[in-house]
């Protein structure tokens, strides 16, 4: 079921999530949070798997729409460039601690809101 952002329920949940991980990792100066955040976006956008598919299902009662496995779609380079921003700005925390802040209230207000400007920017660049 898609909402008017053209997200699923799963992916607003998956975005607020893991944008709310990202502002506690650096509220609470966890970065090993922070690591395993960049390492799981990294991961699904490598893999090209989602595990906002499987919040999806749990969500729906166990119905999900299969999702078009594409090569290069903007959910996955979405994930790798906020996986790489992440993974970036925890590695050079003193000269980038504005951009791991900005990820994650983007983020996190792409869960709520179900509107995300980076992935409708990827999708009006091209990809699907």
């Amino acid at each position: 079921m898609k909402n008017v952002g053209g997200m699923t329920k799963g992916d607003r949940l998956f975005m607020f999530l893991f944008g709310s991980a990202i502002v506690l990792g650096l509220y609470f100066s966890w970065p090993s949070l922070l690591y395993g955040v960049a390492a799981v976006l990294l991961l699904e956008g490598l893999l090209n798997r989602r595990s906002s598919g499987l919040l999806s299902r749990l969500l729906d009662g166990g119905r999900a729409a299969p999702v078009l496995r594409a090569s290069v779609d903007a959910g996955r380079v979405w994930r790798l460039l906020m996986g790489l921003a992440v993974l970036v700005s925890v590695l050079f925390l003193k000269h980038l601690w504005f951009l791991a802040w900005f990820v994650g209230f983007v983020v996190a207000g792409a869960g709520i809101s179900g509107v995300c400007p980076g992935l409708m920017l990827l999708q009006r660049m091209g990809l699907r």
